[in-house]
């Protein structure tokens, strides 16, 4: 099944505001929105999209989809990307999302590169 989360805090927006808080170099941010049980896992990641200024100019397309577990979706994004200011390349990213306790979270965030 494919669905499409809009505000509310779903998986889109989840995504969304991940990106939103990569753009802006608000890593701390960026961080919230990752599973609490994860964040330590995804440090040396987040710190790979510092380290190379990662940017995701625009975002074409969004589709979330059902996963084998009930609280998880998996969304893919086709966007495009640039790395210390370099020009923008097209490229498809996939984000793993959780609910926890009424909330989603990213579980599993795509590497920098």
């Amino acid at each position: 099944m494919v669905s499409a989360c809009g505000a509310g805090g779903g998986p889109e927006k989840v995504v969304r505001d991940f990106i939103a808080a990569i753009n802006a170099r608000n890593y701390a941010k960026a961080r919230e929105y990752v599973s609490p049980d994860k964040r330590d896992d995804y440090e040396q990641v987040l710190e790979g999209y510092k380290e190379r200024g990662v940017k995701y100019p625009t975002i074409r397309e969004i589709v979330v989809r059902d996963s084998i577990w009930p609280d998880e979706k998996i969304v893919t994004v086709i966007l495009t990307k640039s790395y210390l200011g370099g020009e923008p390349e097209e490229t498809e990213d996939v984000f793993y999302v959780e609910k926890l306790k009424g909330r989603w979270y990213i579980s599993s965030v795509p590497p920098w590169y």
